[in-house]
């Protein structure tokens, strides 16, 4: 009898929950225009073929607080994908949504509903494909043909500003010692996690992002990351998944299980670092062999349209010389295939200050100044401090005066009576870099 009762208050108190209208006050995800495409296109392809993923039970669950991860934005979604079910029930799918929204605790996102989409045999590169709108042929056509075409095709949308963007090859050579793994690292997690810019850029496409570690050990990755993860900049729900792959061994060794990794996991983003680490079976300085590797990654990543990222050295000796494609180490045909690149590098102004160069980029125009960012001590993540900077006042150092004979320059002026303005106006520099100077 005690056993009935309590299954009896169990069964109300579960149909008064799911009976609930008023949504609870919680946070819910964006539902940006690319989700918004990419969740009609996978939508779209279940309904022309009727295929059903909420035949299990536990997979209708699961569904339903995919999309009421997005609130009631998610609504509509649901009910298109449980009209597939012949079984379907109107009220009762709207009772299974109303719980969802005010039970989800953002374990579960639309990430799972793409998930059942694939499983089903969803093929995301037809969603890419008609976002192209382009032909892959190689016919020959007339020029006439391709402007009307070249008037079709959507701006790129950007990853990280102009610093990075859709279906791109972008090189990214940076020194030794000045944080570019922990930089790639955030990027992947911003573009994961929904972030609206990062370091000032903005981020227009968000994915599940790869990161292939050729660097360092899994066990220095995973204590990054820990370090990271408690210091996330601000709230953002997960939206999408960062997943990360280490090897000890090249990348020609592992390609077959890093390809199916891409396969299952769709990503917008993919980082390689290192790229001599990853290529430690070729020469390095060969301009033949190093354009054969680059034009296999290229095909790659056309074929499963992904950004890629290769992170990089710059050549021994080149700290003291102000930033230029040819900067990076080992065959000088890297520059050449490659659609973008840029640069970190180190501040003489100050420890932790890093210069966020970029130096070529075939979409869109050159970079006005550099970026000055900074690593936060206690976080660790990079932080904007200004835009627009004069990299030489971080970079070069000429023969007549060094950094600190400016400071002290300045130092003496400022004993004299002068403003900072006065003084940046003197010595012909930035105000902002004789307030750093001086404090």
């Amino acid at each position: 009898m005690i056993l009935q009762d309590f299954k009896k208050r169990k069964l109300a108190k579960k149909n008064h929950m799911e009976e609930k209208n008023v949504i609870d006050p919680k946070i819910y995800n964006n539902l940006t225009d690319d989700l918004k495409s990419r969740i009609e296109f996978c939508i779209k392809e279940l309904e022309t073929k009727n295929i059903d993923i909420t035949n299990v039970e536990e997979d209708w669950h699961k569904i339903r607080f995919a999309f009421a991860s997005f609130g009631e934005s998610g609504s509509e979604y649901f009910h298109r994908v449980s009209k597939l079910h012949p079984n379907y029930d109107p009220i009762e799918c709207d009772k299974k949504f109303n719980y969802g929204v005010n039970n989800h605790n953002g374990s579960i996102n639309i990430g799972t509903f793409f998930h059942h989409c694939k499983v089903a045999g969803i093929n995301f590169k037809k969603y890419q494909d008609s976002h192209l709108n382009i032909g892959t042929d190689t016919e020959l056509k007339d020029f006439k043909d391709l402007a009307e075409e070249g008037k079709t095709i959507p701006e790129l949308k950007k990853i990280l500003g102009n610093f990075i963007l859709e279906d791109s090859l972008v090189l990214f050579p940076s020194e030794r010692g000045v944080g570019k793994t922990y930089f790639m690292l955030q990027c992947c997690m911003a573009v994961a996690r929904n972030f609206a810019t990062f370091c000032g850029e903005p981020i227009e496409l968000h994915g599940n992002t790869l990161y292939i570690n050729f660097e360092i050990s899994e066990r220095l990755l995973s204590r990054r990351l820990g370090k990271l993860s408690l210091n996330i900049p601000e709230y953002h729900e997960d939206v999408y998944n960062s997943y990360a792959l280490s090897y000890r061994g090249n990348l020609s060794a592992n390609l077959t299980q890093i390809v199916k990794q891409i396969e299952d996991i769709d990503p917008v983003l993919v980082v390689v670092d290192n790229l001599r680490a990853a290529f430690s079976d070729k020469d390095n300085e060969k301009n033949r062999e190093m354009s054969k590797a680059i034009m296999e990654l290229n095909k790659l990543k056309d074929q499963h349209h992904f950004t890629l990222i290769l992170v990089h050295h710059t050549k021994k000796g080149s700290a003291g010389k102000l930033t230029e494609s040819d900067l990076q180490s080992g065959a000088g045909a890297l520059t050449d295939l490659v659609d973008a690149d840029f640069f970190l590098r180190k501040s003489t102004q100050g420890r932790g200050l890093r210069i966020l160069k970029r130096i070529k980029n075939r979409e869109c125009e050159d970079q006005e100044g550099a970026k000055l960012l900074q690593m936060n001590p206690d976080t660790l993540w990079f932080e904007m401090v200004e835009e627009k900077v004069d990299e030489s006042e971080h970079i070069y150092q000429n023969t007549d005066s060094t950094i600190e004979d400016k400071r002290q320059m300045a130092l003496e002026l400022q004993k004299q009576g002068l403003n900072q303005s006065e003084i940046a106006e003197q010595m012909g520099v930035n105000k902002s870099t004789i307030s750093r100077w001086l404090k």
